[in-house]
Formats: structure tokens, sequence, C-alpha cells
């Protein structure tokens, strides 16, 4: 970590981060501006929240565990995890401006919109399943599958596949509110 590559980590985290933050804190200023948030997609930020804490779990266990670093040497011939400083400030703040988003949601002006029944039932089910595979962990259940490592995959993986399907919520309400 030293010389020269320690300023050009600070500007990549710091960069990384402003311009995501960048983003994001625009719709939470406009939100509050109009104190409303109308065309929102409430299923989108359902999705979000869920996703963000998965990512930032496995984010902040490897970054901050010894123990998980070193299960994932011993998984992967001695090679480091490339989890970094900006990777954690990404999901923390994302957590952090998702949070204050469905804030938002709960105090400002919505219209009649609602998170959606496949929402509630896709997260719903996402929940589940992590809290099970979480208990069964926690419980000491034998087998490779239920140690940390794995579980921090299956977090990977459920960000994944909120990433694949938030949008499209977003998309949809956007259709609709050009065809209205």
């Amino acid at each position: 970590m030293g010389g020269s590559s320690s300023p050009r980590r600070c500007v990549w985290c710091c960069g990384s981060v402003t311009l995501w933050w960048r983003d994001i804190v625009v719709a939470v200023w406009l939100n509050w501006k109009r104190k409303s948030v109308v065309g929102l997609s409430f299923d989108f930020e359902a999705y979000n929240i869920i996703g963000f804490l998965c990512y930032s779990v496995f984010n902040c266990a490897f970054f901050w565990f010894p123990s998980i670093e070193a299960d994932y040497k011993e998984t992967h011939d001695g090679k480091a995890n490339l989890v970094r400083l900006n990777d954690v400030v990404f999901a923390l703040h994302a957590v952090l401006l998702t949070l204050i988003t469905i804030g938002q949601i709960f105090i400002y002006e919505r219209g009649d919109q609602r998170v959606s029944l496949t929402a509630k039932i896709l997260c719903v089910a996402m929940i589940v399943v992590i809290v099970g595979y979480l208990a069964m962990v926690l419980g000491g259940v034998h087998g490779h599958a239920w140690t940390w490592l794995p579980f921090l995959y299956f977090l990977s993986y459920v960000k994944l596949f909120v990433t694949l399907i938030k949008y499209i919520p977003q998309v949809c309400a956007l259709r609709c509110q050009r065809s209205a």
C-alpha cells in the first residue's frame, strides 16, 4: 500500500463514490424540493434496499473480517480478495441514501403509488431465503455450503438478481407516464 498508489486509490475511491452519489443525491434533493415522490417506482426502492444491504454485508465482511479473508485465500490458491475501501464506502452510502429515499416515500406526496404485489412477494421470498441460509450458518449445520464464505457469495447472487430486475418497474412507470 505504499508510495504513489495510495493517492491513486484515494482518487479512485472518492471519484467513483462521488459520481454515483451525485446522481442519487440529486434525486433525493428533487424529492425534498417538490415534497413529492410521484413518479418514483416504489418497487425499485424495495428491491434496492435488499440489494444494497446484501452488497454492504458482503463488502464489509470481506474488508473487515480476517477470518473471511483467510477462508477466501484458502479457497482461491492464496489470492487476496479484491474488496477495497471504495467498495465498502459505496455500499454503505447506497444503503443510507436508499433509506433516505424510502423515508421520503413515507412522508411526501406519493399519489396512489404502492409497492406491487409482485415486488412484495419477491422481496419477502428473498428475505426468507437469506434468513434461512443465515440460520443454517449460525446453527452450525455441517457442510461446506453452510459456512460464511458461501453465505457471502449467496448474498452477492441476491444483489446480482436485484440488479437484473430492479429497473424493470421504473422503466414501466416511466413508460406509463409518457403514454398518459
